[in-house]
């Protein structure tokens, strides 16, 4: 399944734009119509390395806290025996925007039979190479959910720092 992004009217003549994870055009608007939206503009949404998208410009950047969420929610459902396609397909509902798109990239990575650090390497901007490095260790020693819950920690514990080194130096300047 692909990424579409489209645009619709509701009957009150509101406009809709969104983006919906499905087999092709035609079943985004089959979608929408079951939504009572009517389809203006329905495109497949481009990929990071696909092309340049000016939509993109104005989107915003993977925060750190999304970036937690992701590991964190990804270690439970894997903790609690949910296979990782199935718990790649639940993950992209919960995030907007670009986000989103790396889920449902990573997801569709999965399908092609490729791995998870496979799929992260590919958006080295959000996930380092560290994170790939031990995803990858924890997918061949299948202890894939270890690794995440402690890269959730050190995640944490690295904005924490953060947070106090900005407060550290901010107290000096306000004074």
């Amino acid at each position: 399944m692909a990424l579409y992004a489209y645009q619709a009217l509701s009957k009150d003549g509101k406009k809709h734009n969104g983006q919906m994870d499905a087999p092709s055009g035609q079943a985004v608007n089959d979608q929408l119509v079951k939504q009572n939206l009517y389809p203006i503009h329905v495109e497949l949404a481009q990929e990071d390395g696909a092309g340049f998208d000016w939509r993109q410009l104005f989107e915003s950047a993977v925060t750190s806290k999304e970036k937690i969420l992701f590991t964190k929610q990804l270690a439970v459902l894997l903790k609690s025996g949910v296979p990782l396609l199935q718990a790649m397909e639940l993950l992209g509902d919960q995030f907007d925007g670009r986000m989103k798109r790396i889920v449902i990239s990573l997801k569709d990575k999965l399908k092609e039979g490729g791995s998870l650090a496979q799929g992260l390497a590919m958006y080295p901007r959000v996930f380092e190479n560290i994170y790939v490095q031990l995803v990858r260790a924890g997918e061949a020693t299948g202890r894939l959910e270890v690794i995440l819950e402690r890269l959730t920690e050190y995640f944490e514990r690295r904005m924490e720092q953060r947070k106090r080194i900005v407060g550290a130096l901010r107290g000096p300047l306000i004074q």
